[in-house]
């Protein structure tokens, strides 16, 4: 009889962030990157050619941040994911945090009001702070 063994290991990465030493290389490769899938997908005459786009770049930074997020809120996205609210005992929980329509990491409550109330024209970057880790 043949039996199967499975194992699981953490890997440790290294940091995508730690290969690139300026933002814009960073932004920019991960770009090409999510191009080249998104163009895997379509015929050639579809295809995505040419400098990137203000979008292309935009995207790239939001893919970013929700590696780095679910590297470091794992447990919390899942928890807003699936059942809507976080642990009682979560670190965030006074934070207020939800998920956007891309499923990116946000902080509400009172930081929202606070903002509103300082100055009107941050209200559309601040409005719904991004939570990152330091």
């Amino acid at each position: 009889p043949k039996s199967i063994v499975l194992a699981s290991t953490d890997v440790l990465r290294k940091p995508l962030f730690n290969k690139f030493s300026e933002y814009n290389k960073l932004i920019n490769v991960t770009a090409y990157c999510l191009r080249f899938i998104n163009n895997s997908k379509y015929p050639k005459l579809s295809r995505q050619i040419g400098n990137l786009t203000p979008l292309e770049r935009r995207n790239a930074l939001t893919t970013l941040i929700l590696i780095t997020q679910n590297e470091c809120f794992h447990t919390e996205i899942q928890d807003l994911k699936y059942k809507n609210q976080l642990k009682p005992n979560s670190s965030l929980k006074a934070l207020n945090p939800f998920l956007d329509s891309q499923g990116v990491l946000r902080v509400g409550g009172r930081l929202e009001i606070l903002l509103l109330t300082i100055n009107q024209n941050m209200l559309w970057c601040c409005l719904e702070a991004i939570l990152c880790p330091i």
